[in-house]
């Protein structure tokens, strides 16, 4: 006896991890050019050399050029118990969080702690 998995588009595949990760390059097809990832290097990650899962968990930047493309990237993060924006934009992870964020969210947190900090080092070195 001899099991085969079969892709919804006929392929046939010996193992089911090979089976899903053709499907999963199938359904992302439409979206490759506007879903982008970006690794804590600043490099792109290649969506179809890693999984979506997998890379997600290694993505530091994520950028979503259309609502379509971020509808299908939350729905397909939601199989497997994430969840994300649902709107085009730019996210990064923010790490006190834990969780993605809006690019623009970030550069304000990080600006309101620049001035923060001059402060401190104003009174500094005013002492």
């Amino acid at each position: 006896m001899e099991v085969v998995y079969r892709a919804k588009d006929g392929k046939i595949f010996e193992y089911e991890e090979d089976c899903c990760s053709y499907e999963e390059k199938q359904e992302l097809k439409p979206f490759e050019n506007e879903i982008l990832m970006f690794d804590f290097e600043g490099d792109k990650i290649d969506l179809f050399e890693k999984n979506i899962c997998s890379a997600y968990e290694t993505a530091e930047c994520i950028v979503l050029k259309t609502d379509s493309a971020a509808k299908f990237f939350d729905t397909f993060l939601r199989r497997y118990g994430y969840s994300f924006f649902q709107e085009c934009g730019a996210y990064i992870y923010n790490e006190l969080l834990s969780e993605f964020i809006p690019l623009e969210k970030e550069i304000s947190i990080l600006k309101e702690k620049i001035k923060r900090y001059e402060n401190i080092l104003a009174k500094v070195k005013e002492e």
